[in-house]
């Protein structure tokens, strides 16, 4: 996809089958949004094509879209507007309340009118007007955005319950990662890697361990050690042998578990073709 000679989204191929849960991880600007609005048939591709298996992406009546930016009657209050939803989707708003309001946060702002809201607040709401009905599908364009780790978790929880085939786009590294059976990183409008699931993106770092340190005491290309670099460290990963290196060299260092955003990273250093 390009608007007039700029490449907006360039060899992008993944499939996106019925009960998937599918994550779109990658830096602002990194073409996500468009993806999704690629997707969803709001814009067209310039090259290509998307082929909608057995319709239920492309069905308008199937599916419930929340996009960046937040959209809801500022002029109600938070209890108001979800009452408003809950009548127009025949809800009983007691069962919304019982099942909901702990999860999303919401008792404290149940009288706040929505003007008066933060970004957070608002994209709490959106997300759970979103789930209200049961759709096949939902579409998510960076939904934990302005949320607190454990909101994004209780937030997913709550998707995943009620939804059968969900795609998100996101630059939150989130901690439920396992529960995606599709991630797709996207670079400088690129594809970093072919779509895989979370258990083989870690493969990629089988038998080698994470150290983090903050500053260069030895040279990593000698002693063949593979790095990336991200939130101001370097993050090593080692095997045993030059984990004893890594001993002798540092005074300060810390062993953490390897994530999503190593392997992110890990691509872009190493990966030839960008």
């Amino acid at each position: 996809y390009k608007i007039k000679d700029k490449y907006i989204l360039e060899d992008i191929t993944f499939q996106v089958n019925k009960g998937s849960k599918v994550l779109i991880l990658g830096e602002n600007g990194a073409g996500k949004s468009t993806l999704l609005n690629l997707i969803l048939n709001i814009i067209k591709p310039t090259s290509g094509t998307i082929q909608y298996i057995l319709n239920f992406l492309k069905n308008k009546n199937n599916r419930t879209i929340v996009l960046d930016s937040v959209s809801l009657y500022t002029e109600l209050k938070t209890k108001e507007l979800i009452k408003y939803f809950c009548r127009i989707y025949d809800i009983r708003y007691k069962e919304i309340e019982t099942k909901y309001y702990e999860v999303f946060n919401l008792k404290k702002i149940e009288n706040t009118y929505i003007k008066n809201l933060s970004k957070g607040e608002c994209k709490r709401i959106e997300i759970l007007i979103a789930i209200l009905h049961k759709h096949e599908l939902i579409v998510l364009d960076e939904p934990f955005a302005f949320l607190d780790p454990l909101m994004c978790n209780n937030i997913w929880n709550a998707i995943n319950e009620q939804t059968n085939t969900a795609i998100i786009s996101s630059n939150n590294w989130i901690q439920s990662v396992q529960d995606f059976d599709t991630i797709i990183f996207i670079y400088k409008q690129k594809l970093l890697k072919q779509p895989s699931n979370y258990i083989d993106l870690i493969k990629l770092f089988d038998n080698l361990i994470k150290v983090v340190v903050n500053v260069v005491q030895i040279d990593f290309f000698k002693e063949n050690i593979k790095y990336s670099e991200y939130e101001n460290n370097y993050n090593l990963y080692v095997n045993a042998e030059q984990f004893e290196i890594i001993k002798k060299s540092y005074l300060s260092y810390s062993l953490q578990e390897i994530n999503l955003k190593d392997v992110y990273y890990f691509l872009i250093k190493y990966n030839s073709n960008l």
